[in-house]
């Protein structure tokens, strides 16, 4: 379960954008919250879940046959490397307890449809697309998880 101060603290950084966008749509901020989520599931539902890796790490995948985080392969991320916040924001968004071996920890990916001319790619340039299966036991959030995050990490000290 996530931390509650790092939805609340999420909430708020939106709460802004989210009135400004409800009214724009003549609805109140919990109408448009409620449409926003049911617009979410509608679509997530028909995306594929996919994740990133470069192709050196692609051969050990394939040697291994299983993902490794970036706790079992400092080479697995594109993204941000700072352990401390990573494990902040495991903890924070996700529950995972902070001492969790790397082969319980999340492992990061997207839904299909998103830009993958942008950002994305620094996760690398192979794109393996996940069993329907995967999706039951996935968690979705908008956009990336440390852009969410980091006005509650940051207060704690570890956003720097």
């Amino acid at each position: 379960m996530a931390d509650a101060g790092w939805r609340l603290a999420a909430f708020q950084k939106h709460a802004t954008e989210f009135s400004v966008i409800a009214g724009h749509h003549g609805l109140t901020v919990s109408d448009y919250m409620r449409q926003a989520a049911g617009w979410l599931a509608q679509n997530a539902s028909r995306s594929e879940v996919r994740i990133r890796m470069r192709p050196s790490n692609f051969e050990q995948f394939l040697l291994q046959e299983q993902y490794l985080t970036q706790f079992e392969l400092p080479t697995a991320s594109g993204g941000a490397k700072h352990r401390a916040l990573r494990l902040m924001l495991e903890h924070t968004v996700s529950g995972v307890p902070t001492s969790a071996a790397p082969r319980h920890r999340p492992i990061y990916g997207y839904l299909s449809g998103t830009h993958e001319a942008g950002q994305i790619q620094q996760y690398g340039e192979v794109v393996l697309r996940l069993r329907p299966a995967v999706r039951r036991r996935a968690t979705f959030m908008l956009g990336d998880s440390l852009d969410h995050a980091l006005p509650a990490l940051i207060g704690r000290g570890l956003g720097t």
